[in-house]
């Protein structure tokens, strides 16, 4: 593979820089710093002899990639290869991203991709202002040749998501002359912009839940919204959908470090938002069971031990705008606590 650099051409700007720098020697008997200073002379120059100063040239272009050279060699005979050719061109010097890349193979087809980003959509909501932020470097579009027949076109749809996020919110796909298709949606977003909820065109859900300040994902969930899910370890600042009235931790963990000790006076709460069906609430515990409240308890199931930590499996009934809370009698230790449709 050979590859070129050096997509922006060079252009020097000549004397646009300007330096300076002091030298100082000191000759007189008084110690003087006044440059050049003559013995006994009583140093008559002022400090302004100590002072050079230079204009140069500055050098502008970029180091993109340009080009690259696939060689496939016979094994046989080296001297028999064919090569692919693949160029990269940056139209566009506002954005100085890659717009055009054409790669050539030995039989004399070419392969194009066309790439375009908020610039060339200015005048349209919400591209024009993205580029007021400086967010220009997203992929809108991006259609694939065969020669000059399209094979396929994809479109990024962008949209303001809130807290200065402007994120995918589908993704629309169109194969040859055909008509274009919605092929993903993305539901919902955080604040720091972590995709919460996405599916394809007619598939099941798949939702995130992120913790340690929202840097990680923590736990995924297939066939579930991101309103029907919760899970938290005890580890990290986040509830993970859950709420818990009480924000101490207990220095002992089955799947990490920490965990959490329901007692009289503290819960942990989850609220409703899409129901009608079956939910699994699952947890290890120390002490047994904790007790489920507010919602119709279908089925407990006793899992595995391990290390003095217990299993525990239940099936509970929940309506849309109802809470389940979990509370316990006395001191009851749990950890990697989950709640999720039963389908999923």
């Amino acid at each position: 593979v050979a590859n070129t650099y050096e997509a922006f051409p060079e252009t020097i700007y000549p004397n646009v820089g300007f330096v300076v720098f002091k030298s100082v020697v000191t000759d007189d008997t008084n110690g003087s710093d006044i440059a050049l200073c003559p013995q006994g002379s009583g140093c008559l120059y002022n400090d302004s002899y100590s002072y050079l100063f230079a204009n140069y040239d500055a050098r502008s272009d970029d180091n993109r990639l340009i080009q690259t050279v696939e060689t496939d060699y016979d094994q046989s005979d080296i001297a028999r290869y064919a090569q692919t050719w693949t160029h990269y061109y940056y139209d566009n010097f506002l954005h100085q991203q890659v717009t055009r890349i054409f790669t050539v193979n030995s039989l004399g087809d070419t392969i194009k991709i066309i790439k375009k980003y908020p610039q060339d959509f200015a005048t349209t909501a919400p591209y024009n202002t993205m580029i007021s932020l400086n967010n220009v470097n997203k992929v809108v579009q991006e259609q694939k040749l065969d020669n000059n027949t399209q094979l396929t076109l994809q479109t990024n749809n962008y949209l303001d998501k809130g807290n200065g996020n402007y994120l995918p919110d589908n993704i629309t796909y169109q194969i040859a002359a055909n008509p274009p298709e919605t092929r993903a949606n993305f539901n919902s977003y955080d604040q720091r912009g972590n995709i919460l909820e996405m599916q394809k065109t007619n598939d099941v859900k798949q939702s995130l839940i992120w913790d340690y300040r929202k840097q990680f994902p923590v736990a995924e969930v297939l066939n579930a919204g991101q309103d029907q899910i919760a899970y938290t370890s005890f580890e990290a600042d986040g509830n993970g959908n859950w709420s818990i009235s009480d924000q101490a931790r207990s220095p002992e963990g089955l799947t990490g470090n920490q965990s959490f000790v329901l007692k009289p006076g503290n819960s942990i709460n989850y609220y409703f938002n899409s129901a009608g069906f079956n939910f699994i609430l699952s947890y290890w515990s120390k002490d047994g069971p904790v007790n489920i409240n507010g919602v119709t308890l279908v089925s407990t199931t006793t899992g595995p031990s391990k290390n003095g930590w217990t299993y525990y499996e239940h099936i509970i009934s929940a309506s849309t705008g109802n809470g389940v809370s979990l509370t316990a009698n006395s001191a009851n230790t749990i950890d990697a606590l989950r709640l999720y449709p039963a389908t999923a």
